[in-house]
């Protein structure tokens, strides 16, 4: 059965249709190529044409694969994912070194205030200079969609290191 979907793109809007096998899937638009989730779009769910509303949706977080790019970093791999944020080993293409690429994940519940938070505490942290606190390199938003980096550090996870005896 085939569904309606949706580009997510505000230049493009376009809508096309896929089986309904592919929804929640990863795709492109078939008329400007943005990459999307393929999610179908309800007559009673789509506001109308020009219409924002009044409710805010919180930025999708992307899922994204290696050798993709996210504005200017290709994705090396995942390294983790919690309740808060995604975190992928990534390359910034204009600097030319790996970085730890944090993409914050959001609740439908919750306000555009976080968003602006989240950008505000990304800035008071790129204020530290201590050796024992990991700087922020970038922050902003690709399509809407907030994130910061900070230099990727080889070793084990943090929750692995807890489970071994006390440090000194």
């Amino acid at each position: 059965m085939a569904v309606q979907v949706q580009c997510p793109n505000p230049d493009c809007r376009a809508e096309f249709s896929v089986s309904d096998a592919d929804l929640g899937r990863p795709g492109r638009c078939r008329q400007c190529g943005r990459e999307m989730d393929l999610l179908a779009t309800r007559d009673s769910d789509a506001p109308p044409a020009g219409d924002t509303g009044d409710m805010w949706t919180p930025p999708r977080t992307p899922d994204l694969a290696a050798g993709e790019r996210f504005g200017r970093y290709r994705i090396l791999r995942r390294l983790g994912r919690g309740g808060m944020a995604t975190v992928y080993l990534a390359h910034d293409s204009e600097l030319e070194r790996d970085v730890a690429l944090k993409i914050p994940r959001f609740a439908v519940d919750e306000s555009p205030d976080v968003v602006r938070r989240f950008t505000r505490e990304a800035k008071a942290l790129a204020r530290f200079n201590h050796p024992n606190i990991c700087p922020v390199y970038d922050v902003g938003k690709v399509d809407g969609v907030p994130f910061l980096t900070m230099p990727y550090v080889e070793g084990q996870p943090l929750s692995e290191l807890v489970t071994q005896p006390p440090l000194s």
